[in-house]
């Protein structure tokens, strides 16, 4: 498997899953929704994106491998896979990639504490 050079973003810290979507019901149907800290995490990761020297004028159309470091604000525990979908879906949001389903190898690492805290991401194309 050959690898491509290394596109770098740094994102804000993302906002967990479990606070990214509010569920409403209509009726008897229940619906998840995009709550209001997660369409501001995706306003936030899409400017960041955007001003990026790694920037893209074209999606990733092909498989990528993606690592993820994680650089909480504080000490508090948290789950890495609650911070994943949300980095994914803004990368998707902003046009990094056609779908999130292209990430063929994922990694996260949880790193040490920085005052506002970040997530640095590293995406691969991934040739077979």
């Amino acid at each position: 498997m050959r690898q491509s050079t290394v596109t770098h973003i740094t994102l804000p810290w993302p906002v967990s899953v479990n606070a990214m979507y509010r569920s409403i019901v209509r009726g008897k149907y229940a619906q998840a929704i995009l709550s209001k800290r997660g369409r501001q995490y995706r306003k936030d990761a899409a400017l960041a994106i955007k001003c990026s020297p790694a920037a893209r004028d074209e999606p990733f159309t092909g498989q990528v491998r993606l690592d993820i470091h994680l650089y909480p604000p504080t000490r508090r525990k948290f789950d890495c896979d609650n911070m994943v979908k949300c980095v994914q879906d803004a990368m998707t949001h902003a046009g990094i990639w056609e779908d999130d389903s292209q990430v063929k190898i994922l990694r996260v690492e949880k790193c040490e504490v920085v005052k506002g805290g970040k997530a640095e991401v590293y995406i691969h194309e991934v040739f077979d």
